[in-house]
């Protein structure tokens, strides 16, 4: 028989667990989407780069990261090229500040791309 009005273990249960997940999404979910726009726009960025210098890709990725909110340096995006592919890597931080913790997380992007013009 069920009686109104009643708060139940199985409520509170429910509700604790709800708000765990929100709470999760919250912390991580801002920078797991950031971290993948910033991944596309390097993989974007990588098919049209056989005519550009590294250093016009690092500031371009820099300036991207930017609106992103993200903070990159030079030194946090390694570009590298062979005879058939060019490769991205960005490696930077996310620091959160919590209620009563600071949330670290370390991001790796990496992408490959031909290098040459793909017609």
């Amino acid at each position: 028989m069920r009686r109104e009005g009643r708060i139940t273990i199985a409520s509170i249960f429910t509700l604790a667990i709800i708000a765990y997940v929100l709470f999760l999404g919250y912390t991580y979910g801002e920078i797991w989407i950031t971290s993948l726009k910033l991944k596309q726009f390097a993989k974007e960025i990588s098919t049209g780069a056989f005519e550009k210098r590294n250093s016009e890709l690092v500031g371009e990725i820099i300036q991207k990261a930017e609106t992103f909110g993200i903070d990159l340096y030079e030194e946090d995006i390694e570009i590298s090229r062979d005879k058939e592919y060019i490769y991205i890597s960005i490696y930077y931080q996310v620091e959160r500040n919590m209620l009563f913790w600071t949330l670290r997380k370390d991001i790796e992007i990496h992408t490959k791309a031909p290098l040459s013009p793909i017609l």
